[in-house]
């Protein structure tokens, strides 16, 4: 939603999710967990494949795309990991090759997540996208622009970064 949309159709944007949530947090046994992750780097085009990967009928989007389970909410427990994910009976009506998944990059770069992942999901596939760095690199220097997070012309941009990497 943009900030033209008005206030009360935010909020009830906001108390729409928050019963979904509810209701998700309550059938959580009822539900899968994923059959794929997908891993990478900011402006890798995690994002690109994952909308890709949910345009195919036998695909069932997560709640969210990017679940932060395993780096930032693994201490909620797995029933609220479940939560993100299509009920069983929702699966079977897809069919026997019927997959759901989501896609959190940093799931890559996160100390603990592949263990964490391997102890939870050891069937899912694990999927990692890659990309050149100075693209991805020029890429995340112009969405850091659009978003106001960096006002710095590029070269000094990248010069000084530079001088924070090992």
């Amino acid at each position: 939603m943009s900030e033209s949309t008005p206030s009360w159709r935010r909020k009830l944007t906001r108390a729409r999710q928050w019963v979904e949530w509810k209701v998700r947090r309550a059938s959580a046994s009822l539900r899968v967990l994923p059959d794929f992750l997908i891993v990478g780097a900011m402006k890798g085009g995690t994002t690109s494949l994952y909308d890709y990967l949910c345009r195919h009928e036998r695909v069932e989007v997560a709640f969210r795309k990017e679940v932060h389970y395993f780096d930032g909410h693994y201490a909620s427990g797995p029933q609220w990991y479940r939560a993100n994910f299509p009920t069983r009976s929702r699966m079977q009506q897809l069919g026997p090759s019927a997959v759901t998944g989501e896609a959190t990059p940093y799931y890559l770069y996160h100390q603990a997540a592949a263990a964490r992942i391997a102890a939870l999901v050891p069937q899912a596939r694990l999927i990692a996208v890659l990309r050149d760095p100075a693209d991805r690199a020029i890429s995340h220097y112009f969405h850091s622009v659009r978003t106001g997070i960096d006002t710095r012309p590029i070269r000094q941009a990248f010069a000084e970064e530079s001088q924070h990497v090992p």
